[in-house]
């Protein structure tokens, strides 16, 4: 195929009928255009796919079918051809015979004596369609869960409140002389509401970690002091079911952290209480360590908290319970998620803790893994990076129930 220019300076297409022949038959639309951008041959596929006869087009410019909106980009993107620069991907709505515009993707090159432009297009209309559709349901979506998210806080606040008042009543009516009949209802209402609250407060978190309403606010934070909670708030379970709980830190934890304590906290009494809860023999071992990013400043004595730098606080959960399933693995942290009914109903849970749990630790940029058989117990893993710190303390260890494996 040759490209001539007469005697007119029109650029004129030369081929034989078999070259011809194959310009009509590619599908994608074809044309030649001047350098001004005015076309000077299009193959067929320009009336099949936008209606347009040949004549319409010749000697028209490219830019009066562009979209007055797509124009200005179409032009410049013309104007910056050269031999080393095609355009590539050049999308703009393009007019049809009929008045429509359909979305078009265009390449474009110089001809090579830089005289004018040959240019394919694919239409992309169907594509940029159902991105439009995808885009408005994903915002539909959306719309749906901040309704639903502003449903369950406000609920979830108004049901809170006749529950303190029926938990804060039962409460004084414990402590006043009973009969044994009345004084066991009297705890069955004072559980059952504790039970009815704790998941109306993770319905709540919930709620405002998946509307982005929950702020990490850092706090100085002493690790020894959270781990001798956690021992407090497990050991009536640890010590009835006969299980060991080991809480340790390692040889270079800090001596202050200085991050959200409360959401630390409420992320160690998910991930900690799901494991005394599982586990019906054997022990948990929970450890925090710390690895200084850098390194810890030199010359800071054991107990010396003036002095600050950052670590990446690691946090390890070790049990012997029930173990997990593959299959559960993969949606471990959903919301409402339960490995299976018969477990469900034996050790009940809302199946909340773990989502809420993963929700503020990506909030605190950090990463958790889980390792887990059936049998064999659960490992899970977390690093927070970052964590400003201070000082360093000998390492902390307290156990409470049965003696830990050694």
């Amino acid at each position: 195929m040759e490209i001539a220019e007469s005697r007119g300076g029109e650029l004129v297409l030369w081929a034989d009928d078999d070259q011809r022949i194959f310009f009509d038959l590619i599908p994608e639309l074809l044309c030649i255009l001047d350098a001004e951008g005015r076309f000077r041959r299009t193959n067929i596929a320009w009336s099949g796919m936008l209606g347009y006869a040949r004549d319409l087009l010749l000697s028209r410019s490219l830019f009066d079918f562009i979209h007055p909106e797509d124009s200005p980009a179409s032009v410049l993107a013309f104007a910056a051809l050269d031999p080393r620069t095609p355009v590539s991907d050049h999308v703009c709505r393009f007019m049809t015979a009929d008045g429509e515009y359909r979305w078009l993707s265009w390449n474009a090159a110089l001809l090579p004596d830089g005289k004018g432009v040959i240019a394919s297009a694919r239409d992309l209309s169907v594509r940029m369609e159902l991105e439009r559709k995808l885009e408005a349901a994903v915002e539909e979506s959306e719309r749906g869960n901040r309704a639903k998210s502003r449903f369950i806080s406000t609920i979830s606040h108004e049901l809170r409140t006749p529950l303190n008042a029926v938990l804060g009543y039962a409460a004084l009516l414990e402590d006043r002389p009973s009969d044994p009949k009345t004084a066991s209802c009297l705890r069955c209402i004072r559980g059952s509401g504790n039970v009815l609250r704790d998941l109306i407060n993770d319905i709540l978190d919930l709620s405002k970690a998946e509307s982005g309403r929950i702020a990490l606010e850092a706090e100085p934070t002493d690790p020894r002091n959270m781990l001798a909670e956690l021992a407090e708030v497990f050991r009536f379970d640890v010590e009835k079911k006969g299980i060991a709980l080991s809480l340790r830190t390692g040889r270079s934890m800090p001596s202050m952290l200085l991050i959200d304590g409360k959401r630390l906290r409420q992320v160690l009494l998910n991930l900690v209480g799901n494991a005394v809860k599982f586990t019906e023999r054997g022990s948990v071992d929970v450890l925090l360590e710390a690895d200084p990013e850098g390194g810890v400043p030199a010359g800071i004595p054991a107990g010396d908290r003036r002095k600050s730098y950052k670590s990446t606080l690691l946090i390890q959960i070790r049990d012997t319970g029930i173990g997990m399933t593959a299959e559960y693995l993969q949606r471990l942290f959903e919301p409402f998620s339960q490995q299976d009914p018969g477990i469900h109903r034996t050790y009940g849970g809302t199946g909340l803790g773990l989502s809420i749990s993963k929700r503020l630790l990506d909030l605190m940029d950090a990463t958790i893994e889980c390792e887990s058989a059936v049998g064999s117990g659960s490992f899970f893993s977390i690093s927070i990076p970052s964590v400003v710190s201070s000082g360093r303390e000998r390492p902390f260890s307290l156990w409470i129930g049965a003696q830990p494996d050694s």
